[in-house]
């Protein structure tokens, strides 16, 4: 059986972030949820200690569009298109936020928590709501000939 867990975006939502090395990144792809195509402008943004170093732009429209979709409700790793930008090592936060959205139960966007199994506590299952997001960081590699 599959399983999707997910937080609906009412206002933002984070997912703090730890890189053990530097990284040029090429791609980064959120699991996002659209519940009934909702409006507005949805941002991906990445922000150090020291303040916003990195912003993505979309909207449900773009989601639907790039995964060649046309369902009301689904769910996709979106690919967000960047362009590759150095992220050193250190603590980071990454953020879906909104401009011109209102969340109602009839047409939300959301991020899927990983339900990837991380272990078990006292042979229960894992409380899925408190997992981190579910995102990938795609690395760029230069090509050396």
């Amino acid at each position: 059986m599959s399983r999707i867990v997910v937080d609906e975006l009412i206002t933002t939502l984070d997912q703090p972030i730890t890189v053990d090395r530097s990284i040029y990144v090429a791609t980064i792809r959120p699991h996002l949820y659209c519940h009934n195509s909702p409006l507005g402008t949805f941002s991906f943004n990445i922000y150090s200690p020291s303040g916003l170093i990195k912003s993505f732009s979309f909207t449900s429209l773009d989601i639907k569009s790039a995964c060649g979709l046309s369902e009301a409700y689904f769910h996709a790793y979106y690919a967000i298109p960047v362009t590759p930008f150095l992220v050193p090592r250190g603590s980071y936060t990454i953020k879906l936020e909104s401009s011109g959205y209102t969340f109602s139960e009839s047409s939300f966007m959301g991020w899927c928590k990983d339900v990837t199994p991380t272990g078990r506590v006292n042979g229960d299952p894992e409380n899925y709501t408190e997992n981190p997001f579910s995102f990938n960081l795609i690395e760029y590699q230069p090509r050396e000939f």
